[in-house]
């Protein structure tokens, strides 16, 4: 007996477009065409405001430390955040900021979030540098130390702050397209590692536990060939 699977196909497709279209006109009603500022579909109300004319990478942190949510912005011309609740902006540092990410860890393992940058705009000579958080005292007049990580080179396009090495110190990691750079952070500086790679894009850090020793590796994807998926497994623990 013949089955004719396109009926039942061309059924399925027309009930997703049903569906589809009572989406739409139920959003359309709730929010109204050009009014992208307020949202009320499913009874759930969103107010528009503009914190700030320039815009750059966020993150979403608790800078200060009174457990509630501040906004940190990477600009290519400074470095700021927005406390809450007022969202004020406040400076960190000016300068010549790059880079397609950027971090928020506590580097310096003393209980507040620090940040971490790219730095530059030389092709040849990119810095990665963090900046201390002044905590406990006023971050709002006092200025976030700059400390030098490394020089990465190429243009960076993840940059990520993880123990690599588990010795209870925060590394840093960046990827450029042609190799990935893991700063592992001593008690006299930085000892860096290079993995020459092919262009990849996009970086992951993972606690796979691949061989059962819990530390941390990287995934990424390739840039040209992208279909290719690739690990780099951490089998060298505090032997950086």
């Amino acid at each position: 007996m013949s089955v004719n699977r396109s009926v039942g196909w061309r059924r399925i497709r027309l009930l997703e477009v049903v569906h589809l279209l009572f989406f739409l006109i139920m959003l359309s009603g709730s929010i109204g065409w050009g009014q992208p500022n307020l949202l009320t579909s499913f009874n759930t109300p969103f107010s528009h405001r503009v914190l700030d004319s320039e815009g750059g990478h966020t993150q979403i942190v608790d800078i200060n430390g009174d457990n509630k949510n501040d906004i940190v912005v990477h600009h290519q011309k400074y470095l700021a955040w927005f406390p809450h609740p007022g969202y004020q902006k406040q400076i960190i540092r000016k300068g010549n900021f790059s880079g397609d990410r950027f971090a928020v860890a506590d580097l310096d393992q003393d209980g507040d979030l620090d940040l971490v940058s790219g730095k530059g705009r030389d092709d040849t000579n990119y810095q990665i540098c963090w900046y201390e958080n002044p905590r406990p005292a006023d971050q709002q007049t006092l200025s976030w130390r700059e400390h030098v990580v490394g020089t990465q080179g190429q243009y960076i396009k993840d940059l990520m702050a993880a123990d690599m090495d588990q010795d209870g110190q925060v590394d840093v990691i960046a990827r450029s397209h042609g190799y990935t750079y893991i700063f592992f952070q001593q008690t006299d500086g930085w000892r860096p590692r290079r993995i020459n790679h092919p262009f990849k894009e996009g970086m992951a850090l993972a606690d796979l536990d691949i061989d059962g020793d819990g530390d941390l590796d990287i995934v990424s994807i390739a840039w040209r060939d992208y279909q290719y998926l690739h690990l780099w497994r951490n089998d060298a623990v505090g032997k950086e």
